[in-house]
């Protein structure tokens, strides 16, 4: 998920099985009276991954310049 979802893991989890149960986006959002547009982030991922779009991804790794700064030093140092 870019970011974190704002649908909680229950709401993920009940919107995936109406999904499966053939509603819609807009419908599934309607009745879980959450975000359409987090409905549909997660509709879309549901549809390349099915329900492994409930599984997080890893989050993107990131590091101080200080670190960056180290790691060049001792690339160029050799």
């Amino acid at each position: 998920m870019a970011g974190q979802s704002s649908l909680s893991q229950e709401q993920q989890v009940a919107a995936i099985g109406l999904f499966e149960a053939g509603w819609g986006e807009r419908s599934v959002a309607t009745r879980l009276a959450v975000s359409e547009w987090a409905v549909k982030r997660l509709y879309h991922r549901w549809q390349v991954r099915g329900r492994g779009a409930l599984v997080a991804k890893a989050t993107k790794r990131s590091f101080s310049f200080a670190f960056k700064l180290e790691v060049v030093r001792r690339f160029l140092a050799g």
